[in-house]
């Protein structure tokens, strides 16, 4: 009887030990998939936000020389993936950053100020067609100046279109512009843009 007790009893224990085991061993398979997948959303995110960053960035330029010639988005080809298409990327790639990475002050603040610098380069890119009106407002890139120089010139001209300048004429105004306004505005986002992508570096952990 005795003989069987200590059979049963080790037996027990050595059930339990395996089965204490491989939870433990299921447990630590669950925890490294769910890991695996934060990584991968994580490097998906990274990927996605240096690929719309980019687009959104240089597209911004050719949208915006298109709007100084009097091409609105009608008529630009430019413009229109610009907006239906590069612009709502990056805010893709943002929300996916928001989403996959962890929560807190300096994730906040970099996409914060990669949202402001991206809205600034928008405003800058609606005033590039008063430029050659001569109806710029002081700053090129604040989005409140550009909606009251937009309506003051409504208020003159009614609804006359704007004359598309040809590339000639394009040229010179182009660059001045592109020097007085859009080159600060584009660095501005240059950097914002480059912060937060240090940022997502720093947390591919």
């Amino acid at each position: 009887m005795d003989l069987v007790k200590t059979t049963l009893g080790a037996f027990l224990g050595i059930a339990l030990t395996i089965y204490v085991v491989s939870q433990h061993e299921e447990q630590r398979r669950r925890e490294a998939f769910a890991w695996q997948a934060e990584q991968s959303l994580r490097f998906l995110a990274v990927q996605e936000f240096s690929r719309a960053s980019i687009a959104y960035r240089f597209g911004a330029y050719d949208s915006t020389r298109d709007q100084l010639r009097g091409l609105l988005s009608d008529h630009s080809a430019a413009t229109r993936k610009w907006r239906t298409e590069t612009y709502p990327s990056l805010k893709f790639a943002q929300s996916l950053i928001d989403y996959s990475f962890p929560n807190g002050k300096e994730k906040a603040a970099r996409l914060d100020a990669l949202t402001e610098a991206a809205g600034k380069i928008f405003s800058a890119h609606n005033a590039a067609p008063l430029f050659p009106l001569k109806k710029m407002p002081a700053q090129c890139d604040n989005k409140e100046e550009v909606n009251d120089a937009w309506e003051t010139y409504k208020a003159q001209r009614g609804k006359q279109p704007l004359r598309v300048l040809t590339l000639r004429e394009t040229g010179k105004m182009w660059e001045i512009y592109n020097r007085e306004c859009l080159d600060s505005v584009l660095k501005a986002y240059d950097n914002a843009s480059a912060k937060l992508a240090f940022y997502l570096k720093n947390n591919l952990r």
